[in-house]
């Protein structure tokens, strides 16, 4: 069946995404190995295994992670955003290095703080855990030391666990950061998209040009049980926010594009699990 205009948008971004994604396969295993060692630091803390005071802030603390993880993701935006503008119509010549380095770090930013809450509430999974069970630290720590650094601790913990069970409450769930690539890959790419068409108004103002960019809009993504279908065609200026309303709960949120977390104000009713993308007109 051949595709439509819209259709074909939609399969080019989802490709692209898909490319994106696995090209920083790297960068999630860092990331999974950064909470890992922070969870292999509380068990152990816990378990009265060794004095991390010892060698420093310990990996659990969050301004150790809050750096951990924010150094890994802004040299992962940099480098993306870099070669998205050497393909842009921006003339390198007059963009200025801050202007690279402040929307990467935006980004990245935004992002950390959305893996640290990640890696807390796996914490605190771990922490409840061992509130309401019993478990043998040798059978832990060989589990560490013969498997990957990034093999889910959750199983290790399950393993080494010999009275009770793993914690089963709603507030705190475990899961692995790999679980939130597809969402924040999203984010990001749309949002470096948007970034550099602002860099290229900019630029075209400074030039005394109009805007090269003026307006964009939404696609839908065409796949089943999916929300915003109505969205799809939706063209508002560059500089506007598209009004994006979720069919099932009625949520409405205003954003810059499909999955900007930025501009959630309903707890990810509208960001989660989105798979719209958008053009710049």
């Amino acid at each position: 069946m051949r595709l439509n205009n819209f259709n074909r948008k939609e399969y080019l971004h989802n490709k692209r995404i898909a490319i994106i994604q696995k090209a920083h396969i790297p960068l999630q295993i860092r990331l999974q190995r950064i909470n890992n060692k922070a969870i292999d630091e509380y068990i152990l803390y816990s378990n009265g295994e060794t004095d991390i005071e010892e060698y420093g802030t310990p990996y659990y603390k969050e301004e150790v992670l809050m750096a951990e993880v924010g150094r890994e993701n802004f040299l992962a935006t940099y480098q993306d955003m870099s070669r998205l503008l050497d393909r842009s119509i921006v003339n390198q010549n007059h963009i200025t290095n801050l202007e690279k380095y402040n929307a990467s770090k935006q980004m990245s930013d935004k992002i950390t703080k959305v893996e640290v809450e990640r890696i807390n509430k796996n914490l605190k999974y771990v922490e409840k855990t061992l509130e309401s069970a019993e478990m043998d630290i040798d059978i832990y720590k060989n589990l560490i030391q013969k498997l990957p650094r990034q093999v889910s601790r959750q199983e290790m913990l399950q393993k080494a666990l010999t009275k009770g069970e793993n914690y089963k409450g709603r507030e705190y769930s475990y899961k692995q950061l790999k679980n939130l690539s597809r969402d924040l890959e999203r984010y990001k790419t749309a949002n470096m998209d948007y970034q550099i068409g602002l860099i290229e108004n900019q630029q075209a103002d400074r030039e005394g040009m109009p805007p090269p960019n003026t307006e964009k809009t939404w696609i839908w993504s065409h796949l089943e049980k999916t929300r915003h279908q109505g969205m799809d065609g939706e063209t508002v200026r560059f500089s506007e926010k598209f009004r994006v309303e979720n069919e099932v709960t009625g949520d409405i949120d205003y954003l810059r594009f499909p999955a900007d977390i930025e501009n959630d104000t309903n707890n990810g009713s509208n960001t989660i699990n989105c798979g719209c993308a958008y053009e710049i007109n």
